[in-house]
């Protein structure tokens, strides 16, 4: 019960629950696990987000805000900052879920689920080691393979994620950057064999020039 001049009301503050239990799998996770997971620059800037909003409205200045509405000698004036107060909270409630979700969302993308590692285990090893095939001595790939194999092994895939290792960084960008060169060299590979093809072509015809019988042959096949 508040006391303002000669008015007389109640002013009840909702009470504003901003705890997450059950924020993301992530929060558990990493308490069992103890460890924490290598973040990239999305899941970076989310933490600064959520750091912003946690310093914007802590108890302290929540209850100080609450004091200093009470305070004022307006009632209605009151009223108000104390609805914008509760406006507020619940605003910053609904962005802190939204940064919950984003979060989840970021973390479970970067996460192989037991199907992908049994995939990947089986499929990129044979993959990887014919795409490097063409651009790789053999003693490079041999060397380059025997990192590759065991760090693609069910067992370990399991526990490097376990750990926080991004396998979607680590090895599928490189792949994906392996795939894409071997692609962009194809059309460099047709291009030379054409001007090698042109080259010959151009060979021949002067050698036919220079023999007046296999000339008069090219001209007669030409129709000239």
């Amino acid at each position: 019960m508040s006391v303002i001049g000669r008015v007389h009301f109640n002013l009840t503050v909702p009470e504003i629950n901003l705890t997450f239990p059950k924020l993301f799998c992530y929060a558990s996770r990493k308490a069992k696990v103890g460890k924490s997971v290598d973040v990239d620059q999305e899941i970076t800037k989310l933490g600064i987000q959520l750091a912003g909003i946690a310093v914007k409205n802590t108890a302290t200045v929540v209850n100080d805000k609450i004091r200093a509405a009470k305070a004022n000698r307006d009632s209605r004036q009151t009223i108000a900052e104390l609805s914008d107060l509760v406006q507020e909270l619940v605003s910053e409630k609904q962005e802190l879920q939204l940064i919950a979700q984003s979060f989840e969302k970021e973390l479970v993308a970067q996460q192989l689920t037991e199907d992908d590692i049994k995939f990947v285990s089986q499929t990129v090893v044979p993959v990887f080691e014919k795409l490097s095939e063409s651009t790789m001595g053999a003693e490079k790939l041999e060397e380059t393979m025997a990192v590759i194999e065991p760090l693609l092994s069910p067992t370990t895939l399991r526990v490097m994620q376990i750990l926080g290792f991004n396998f979607k960084k680590a090895v599928g960008e490189p792949l994906t950057n392996l795939s894409n060169n071997k692609i962009s060299t194809l059309g460099d590979i047709q291009d030379v064999e054409l001007i090698k093809i042109r080259e010959q072509k151009e060979v021949e015809i002067f050698k036919i020039i220079q023999d007046p019988e296999a000339y008069d042959r090219m001209l007669t096949i030409r129709g000239m």
